[in-house]
């Protein structure tokens, strides 16, 4: 459950101090935050930027001033020390020390009717609750071209290439003519909006040129492929988290598409509120700007594991610890708008129970240092979701994730060992949903260096000495076992033993079990 308190502007207004509403506003929630008071963790902000003003900020770069609610996320220190620090009331100047660590989510319903508010409420609600994975596991990838070189189908590409995402129906509309990767259809409006009004997708992601009211391809003339009146047409029952990234499609200044989206078609909604930033060529999430944003959202979000308010901070961290962004405050302020419940996810998308504890592994109980030697496990899953296996070698290092496998399917992994020990082999296994059985019964696999009896890694006169001790004196046997005595390989240990190790050490003759 969620414990939830309301307090309206008006309230503030007359309990807070501050030059305007929104410095009360923020000096609320500075107050309010901390676990000694409320323990604030997320803030929805419900109205229009009218009456539940935005901060707007002093970073003009040609295209107006953005508003940003990341202001009232970013709580740290008091404005006089950070957002408005020489008190002229242009907040978010160069010289503002701010520290971009948000300590809360922040979202907002951009809406003030009563009516469109309770039904973007009502919609988020039967979002959360609807775990069929036909809907939830379902994302619609329309990318265009930035420009020549940057095909934004690569970026959609990169954001579905995720292990969780393997069973996911994933629809693609890139530019046909021009892209050179695989798609269901051509990005065109007509397309979209047959498509998307007609389809169940939990999660839409857009990229290319866009407007307040507008996102474009960039070939054929850079004709719109979503807008405004797209919204009439979407289904309400079938709502999506939409990360639109593209220039202005949430510029506070318009009726924008992303506050539209809010009324039909959306339950969550990211988008610049000013002209936005791309980066040329981009294929790694590492190179920067507006992509980058859109991937660590949408990879962070989609795994049901955090809100749309959660990824939206952790998204926006990213860039600016990493140094991704080309103007540094201008594109935190700008992408510091989320429109919907920042408590708000995906997931999980249905109950899942982990795999039952896989059988203990089966393969070699022995074996020499520097040969590979296989291991298999098998386990089932409740649900019957596909399984990964993870393999516990006991030297210190495992096998990594390994599958997915069907439930009930062998897994086979492969070792080598390099240094003589007994060793303890393990398995786990993870579904889909990352819920990880416990750790099998553990196989001792005794691994020996021939020749080596005294297991230290080395063959020397000490092992000379230590296999006479066990043969004459009834010293320890070689470690660690007695098979490691059998240098000549003759299947027993014995005399022939000392002289043949005796032979190699001070002889130049053959190696250890080398016949």
């Amino acid at each position: 459950g969620r414990t939830v308190g309301v307090v309206t502007t008006s309230w503030i207004n007359s309990n807070y101090t501050g030059y305007d509403l929104p410095e009360k506003m923020r000096n609320f929630l500075r107050d309010k935050y901390p676990l000694g008071e409320w323990g604030i963790e997320d803030v929805l902000l419900v109205g229009h930027y009218d009456d539940v003003p935005m901060r707007r900020c002093w970073q003009d770069i040609g295209y107006g001033y953005p508003e940003t609610d990341l202001y009232y996320a970013e709580l740290s220190k008091p404005d006089n020390q950070s957002w408005d620090a020489d008190g002229d009331h242009r907040w978010g100047e160069n010289s503002d020390p701010i520290d971009f660590y948000s300590e809360v989510n922040v979202g907002r319903i951009p809406w003030s009717n009563p009516a469109d508010v309770l039904h973007i409420c009502e919609k988020s609600i039967a979002y959360e609750q609807n775990e069929n994975p036909a809907f939830k596991k379902n994302i619609l990838l329309l990318g265009a071209f930035f420009w020549p070189d940057t095909d934004n189908a690569v970026l959609m590409e990169a954001k579905v290439d995720q292990i969780y995402m393997f069973d996911w129906t994933k629809t693609r509309m890139y530019e046909q003519g021009y892209s050179t990767y695989p798609m269901d259809y051509n990005l065109t409006y007509s397309n979209v909006l047959s498509v998307w009004s007609s389809g169940q997708f939990a999660f839409v992601n857009w990229a290319g040129h866009g407007s307040p009211s507008s996102c474009h391809i960039y070939f054929s003339k850079g004709s719109a492929f979503v807008d405004n009146t797209t919204c009439a047409s979407l289904n309400d029952n079938y709502p999506a988290i939409v990360f639109a990234d593209a220039c202005s499609n949430s510029d506070t200044d318009h009726l924008n598409i992303g506050q539209a989206m809010m009324k039909q078609g959306a339950v969550g909604f990211v988008g610049a509120t000013k002209v936005a930033f791309g980066m040329g060529a981009w294929d790694d999430p590492y190179d920067g700007s507006s992509q980058s944003l859109d991937y660590f959202f949408t990879t962070s979000v989609t795994t049901g594991a955090h809100t749309q308010g959660e990824a939206h901070q952790w998204a926006l961290r990213q860039m600016y610890t990493n140094g991704l962004w080309y103007y540094v405050k201008y594109e935190m302020f700008e992408w510091g708008a989320l429109w919907g419940n920042p408590n708000l996810g995906m997931g999980p998308v249905v109950s899942s129970y982990p795999p039952e504890i896989p059988d203990i592994p089966s393969g070699p109980t022995e074996g020499e240092v520097g040969i590979e030697y296989d291991y298999s496990s098998n386990t089932t899953d409740p649900e019957g979701d596909n399984i990964f296996y993870l393999f516990d070698w006991g030297d210190g290092t495992d096998s990594g994730w390994l599958g997915p496998y069907n439930s009930g399917e062998t897994c086979t992994a492969s070792h080598i060992w390099t240094n003589s020990y007994i060793c303890y082999v393990k398995v786990k296994a993870k579904d889909t949903y990352d819920r990880q059985s416990d750790w099998s019964d553990s196989l001792s696999v005794a691994i020996y260096t021939c020749g080596d009896c005294t297991g230290d890694g080395t063959i020397d006169v000490a092992d000379v000495v230590h296999l006479i001790n066990y043969l004459l004196t009834n010293g320890p046997e070689p470690i660690p076992m007695v098979d490691v005595g059998d240098c000549n390989g003759d299947g027993a240990v014995n005399i022939g033993d000392v002289v043949y190790l005796i032979n190699y050490l001070f002889d130049d003759g053959p190696s250890p079990c080398d016949q």
